[in-house]
């Protein structure tokens, strides 16, 4: 039912269900012990999503009755690769253990001696070089050759 927004009635139908979490205007979050009963019953009993939610006094009228199918689904293949204990966890948005990106590594330059600078920025220059002739060898341009400044030549245009 994409696009459907519960009703205040349905809401308030839905929310006196002791399986349902939260119900908000577009979705319907279940209890941990709800989803790890309905992947028992439908993994070891080999009944089905909508069976397990109609027994369990969720309307499927309300609801949706693909919601069943969807859910189940996705709880199966959580538990398949986690296991039973992510069914416990809300992991929508950020990932608990991470802060998001990855931090870029920061080098400290105050260290550092003049050689070992140089040498840094040599690797970096290396590096970006090795980059660009990758990237213009896949787009099939031709790299133009490095600049290099000799000293005395004249460089003004």
């Amino acid at each position: 039912m994409k696009g459907h927004k519960f009703t205040q009635e349905e809401r308030a139908i839905l929310v006196k269900n002791k399986h349902i979490a939260k119900v908000t205007d577009h979705t319907v979050s279940f209890t941990p012990t709800f989803k790890k009963f309905a992947v028992a019953e439908n993994v070891d009993k080999g009944r089905r999503p909508q069976d397990i939610f109609i027994t369990e006094g969720i309307t499927i009228s309300i609801i949706g009755g693909d919601i069943p199918q969807r859910n189940l689904g996705a709880w199966r293949k959580k538990v398949k690769e986690i296991g039973v204990s992510a069914l416990g966890e809300d992991n929508r948005g950020r990932n608990k253990g991470s802060s998001g990106r990855k931090k870029k590594e920061r080098i400290d330059e105050s260290k550092m001696s003049d050689k070992e600078i140089i040498e840094y920025y040599k690797a970096r220059c290396e590096y970006t070089d090795a980059e660009n002739d990758f990237l213009a060898l896949t787009r099939g341009i031709p790299r133009m050759p490095p600049f290099v400044y000799r000293p005395g030549s004249n460089t003004a245009s």
